[in-house]
């Protein structure tokens, strides 16, 4: 594997540890990543007019807690340290909401 790679994968699973480490009983997180990295070069006129780097990286987060559920989706900057500490405060921020919501009777959770 490449370092790209192998950096890439160390942050994902500090960021994924810091999501579920701190989940209590009868709760389920639903975590989805999207994100790019990605090298660019703008032509015109058969010469290079821009060229440049594009990385971006977006979290979206669903705690649920019985029948109760609340989603949030957050960017992140692609630093361990910051983004471990997003993650936790969203989580966080999920959980003081989830008990004012709402039953869901149609919430239907997959298993496994």
């Amino acid at each position: 594997m490449s370092d790209r790679t192998d950096s890439a994968r160390t942050w994902w699973e500090g960021l994924a540890r810091a999501a579920f480490s701190g989940l209590q009983a009868g709760e389920r997180l639903d975590v989805y990543y999207a994100g790019e990295s990605s090298d660019f070069a703008r032509f015109n006129a058969g010469r290079v007019r821009q060229g440049g780097t594009v990385e971006q990286n977006r979290v979206s987060l669903s705690l649920s807690c019985g029948a109760r559920q609340a989603s949030s989706a957050i960017d992140l900057a692609g630093q361990l340290d910051a983004d471990t500490l997003r993650v936790r405060q969203e989580v966080a921020a999920l959980r003081a909401l989830v008990p004012a919501l709402p039953e869901d009777p149609w919430l239907l959770l997959a298993d496994g």
